[in-house]
């Protein structure tokens, strides 16, 4: 067994390292190495599953490095649930949402089935906090919004505006929220209105207010406004030094593979069969979902003309 002092001395290695490690797929951190396969060694130790916090950091730390991820997914969620009451308010958050960030880089590869649990993992945890942070609001409800749960938005808009902090982005979050809900709902003029009042004090709202914008001249066919801001994101995103390389990518991704969707139509079957299986398999992409809608609709009809657009 560990002293106490041993104890303390792990629970802070590997809350730091599980910390940093999620960082790295958010920010531009890295871990150091050294560290890190000291923390694994320690972490695959038995003895662990006397103490909950370091029990469920250890998992938390392997679930990130795609160790047996499944197994070590379980055994969290499992831990977390019947500990709750000996561990940390401050520790289950941080739990919580290292859990739900692996859970939203599963999706960003297209596995959907992580989309119930994350829903699962956010609404428990909301209903312990007093305050609910900006990036955390936007995610919920593009949560719920692809996972068929629009009926939820606006009660969730209403209910939580008042948590969402820091203050200075709140009008920010609840005007991305409304437009991302007039999105789904097809009112797309009124998405254009509500993007023109997000000030983006935020470098993630900024990213995602630009996204919907492009999707939004996308559906209208608004090609030359569309070409505009499309050339104008990708500029962003690779200037932007604040995102870590997998954001990048994701983004990168998806104007690359719009650039390529844009100018086919029905008559080209194997030209949307190959672009549809690459959206498809794609690691990293941001928005795959919409895509994989643009391309089924462009099987079904002839794609209406525009102008304007330069070979890249």
């Amino acid at each position: 067994m560990f002293s106490a002092i041993e104890n303390l001395y792990l629970y802070v290695k590997l809350k730091f390292s599980a910390i940093q490690l999620n960082n790295k797929y958010v920010y531009k951190h890295d871990i150091n190495p050294t560290l890190l396969r000291e923390i694994i060694e320690h972490s695959r130790r038995k003895s662990l599953q006397g103490n909950a916090a370091i029990f469920c950091y250890s998992h938390a730390l392997l679930l990130q490095l795609d160790q047996d991820p499944k197994n070590h997914l379980k055994e969290l969620q499992q831990s977390m649930t019947e500990h709750s009451d000996s561990i940390d308010e401050d520790d289950l958050r941080i739990l919580s949402k290292l859990t739900e960030n692996y859970c939203v880089r599963q999706i960003n590869k297209g596995l959907h089935e992580y989309y119930e649990m994350l829903y699962q993992l956010m609404t428990d945890r909301f209903s312990r906090e007093s305050k609910l942070s900006a990036v955390e609001f936007k995610n919920f409800i593009t949560i719920c919004l692809r996972s068929e749960k629009a009926g939820e938005v606006l009660k969730f808009i209403d209910e939580s505006r008042g948590k969402i902090f820091p203050d200075e982005i709140r009008e920010d979050a609840v005007n991305y929220a409304m437009a991302r809900y007039y999105f789904h709902e097809k009112d797309y003029n009124h998405v254009l209105k509500l993007l023109q009042q997000v000030s983006y004090f935020d470098p993630f709202y900024k990213i995602d207010s630009k996204k919907l914008l492009i999707q939004t001249y996308y559906e209208l066919e608004e090609w030359d406004s569309l070409e505009s801001a499309m050339n104008a994101f990708r500029v962003f995103i690779h200037r932007n030094k604040a995102i870590s390389e997998v954001h990048k990518l994701n983004n990168q991704n998806f104007i690359n593979l719009l650039f390529q969707l844009i100018p086919l139509h029905s008559g080209q079957s194997k030209k949307l069969l190959k672009l549809k299986n690459t959206i498809a398999k794609k690691e990293a992409l941001a928005e795959r979902d919409w895509l994989l809608k643009k391309m089924a609709v462009l099987e079904r009809q002839p794609k209406k003309s525009y102008i304007g657009w330069s070979s890249l």
